[in-house]
C-alpha cells in the first residue's frame, strides 16, 4: 500500500502494519496522516488491553548502551506488575551491596554477574 510522506515520516515501523489494515478497512488507495492519528487514539484509548505486562532488557539493543543493566538477551520472561516493584529492589540492593565509588550499575552487573537476578 502507498503512503504520503507526512504519514510514513510520523509512524514507527512496528506499528505500520496496523495503521495499514485502518486505511484498507476504510477502503483507502493509500495510508495518511489521518489513519495514523486514527490508530494512535486506538491505542492510547485501549491501551491497558494491548499492553500486557513488563519487560526487563537492555537499554538500545546489545551494542547500544556501553553501561547497559543485563546482556543482549534481557531477563528471561515477561513480567507483570506486581513484579515490577521486586525487581527493581533486588537490582537497587545489587547496586548498594557492589558499587564502588561513581562505577555504573552495568559495569558492576559486568563485575558480579547477573545470577542474582535470574
Amino acid at each position: 500500500m502507498r503512503w504520503t510522506k507526512e504519514a510514513l515520516a510520523r509512524t514507527p515501523f512496528f506499528v505500520r502494519k496496523r495503521v495499514e489494515e485502518e486505511a484498507a478497512n476504510r477502503k483507502a488507495g493509500e495510508v495518511t496522516l489521518e489513519h495514523v492519528c486514527t490508530c494512535q487514539k486506538m491505542f492510547l484509548n485501549r491501551m491497558e488491553d494491548e499492553v500486557k505486562g513488563f519487560q526487563v532488557e537492555t537499554c538500545f539493543g546489545s551494542t547500544g548502551c556501553t553501561s547497559r543493566g543485563v546482556n543482549s538477551d534481557g531477563l528471561p520472561g515477561i513480567h507483570g506488575l506486581e513484579e515490577v516493584p521486586s525487581i527493581v529492589e533486588q537490582f537497587l540492593n545489587h547496586y548498594k551491596n557492589h558499587c564502588k565509588k561513581g562505577e555504573r550499575f552495568g559495569i558492576i552487573l559486568e563485575r558480579t554477574g547477573i545470577k542474582d537476578f535470574i
